[in-house]
């Protein structure tokens, strides 16, 4: 199998002999024998199936010289098929640059224990553009180097992209402003006036958390709350939608759960209120105990920006015969669900 390209080794994955742990009696009926290889990690797996070709067969006779003197029967090899991702590979390899750039300087502090990941994502359809993990390695040489990459603390054969999950911070207010208008705890017009400390209703104890922005940002709309990144204003939204409302809409953006990629990857966690307490404030600007991956981000921005369109991040862009002569699939771009966002809380 020919890849042509030392980059997206995340994506790409590897394939290896049959082994114990592979299912071999299912694999038999499939056409495969023991000492075969197959798709062991990344597209290399979740391909296979379009990728195997099969075997061809001759049976000869010879002579005592070993010239043949005769052909019994014989069946030609054909080729697997071609599989074409949605990453377009100059913009993967920018964005492997770029990420492994922001990390060695964030790491010129001695601290080398950082790592990153980063994905691109087409609105509207799902495809990924770009899947970056760093640091990465060299899927040429990785077999040679598996015990020194295996012992890596950095983990470099880990995909950071698709199955570490991270606190999503601010990057959440923009789905928590459309989730606040869609459920109808506030309006485009509505202000709330950031005095820089939230603090629950009615709560003389002062127990709740500081804007960014000590002294506070004033009376914010939405549109200026998500300019100023407005803890205050995303901690009321949190108050007033509870966490039960805050995760129905974290769920139909794909928060908290796998985003459809044919590569393994990590759901992620959806916020949880402790016995007794009400974290749907924190939660609401993205701090809690939620945790979601680069791509699992990625999408929900994708789905907020499409409008609504909720589409399965996929890999797949098509499978053709090995002559280019028949599309064997194609990736999903369908929608799985859709949010109706009105033009106006979307321009907002």
């Amino acid at each position: 199998r020919e890849y042509e390209t030392s980059n997206a080794a995340h994506i790409l994955g590897y394939v290896g002999k049959i082994s114990i742990e592979d299912d071999f009696p299912s694999l038999k009926e499939k056409g495969y024998d023991y000492d075969d290889w197959i798709g062991k990690d990344g597209a290399e797996l979740a391909f296979e199936e379009y990728l195997k070709g099969k075997d061809g067969y001759r049976v000869v006779s010879t002579n005592s010289e070993g010239k043949i003197t005769g052909e019994y029967y014989s069946t030609e090899p054909e080729p697997g098929n071609i599989v074409e991702l949605t990453i377009d590979l100059d913009f993967q390899s920018q964005v492997e640059g770029f990420l492994g750039e922001t990390v060695t300087r964030l790491n010129a502090d001695g601290d080398e224990r950082r790592g990153a990941g980063a994905a691109v994502i087409q609105v509207g359809t799902g495809e990924v553009l770009a899947l970056a993990s760093y640091p990465s390695y060299d899927l040429s040489t990785w077999r040679a180097d598996f015990a020194e990459l295996n012992a890596d603390p950095h983990k470099p054969m880990y995909n950071r992209a698709a199955m570490n999950g991270y606190p999503p911070g601010s990057t959440l207010k923009p789905f928590t402003a459309i989730a606040a208008l869609l459920s109808g705890v506030t309006t485009l017009t509505e202000k709330i006036r950031d005095t820089g400390h939230w603090s629950y209703p009615g709560d003389e104890s002062g127990i709740g958390f500081n804007c960014w922005n000590r002294s506070g940002h004033g009376n914010q709309n939405v549109t200026q709350a998500i300019t100023n990144s407005c803890n205050y204003y995303f901690g009321e939204m949190g108050y007033r939608m509870h966490m039960d409302g805050l995760r129905e809409y974290l769920v139909q953006f794909g928060l908290g759960e796998k985003t459809g990629i044919e590569i393994p990857e990590s759901p992620g966690k959806l916020p949880e209120n402790p016995r007794g307490e009400d974290q749907a404030p924190w939660a609401a600007w993205g701090q809690s105990t939620q945790l979601y991956t680069p791509l699992q981000l990625a999408n929900y921005v994708a789905t907020l920006v499409s409008g609504g369109k909720h589409c399965k991040a996929h890999l797949l862009k098509s499978a053709k015969s090995y002559d280019n002569s028949s599309v064997v699939a194609t990736g999903d771009t369908t929608p799985a669900n859709t949010i109706d966002i009105s033009d106006e809380y979307l321009q907002a």
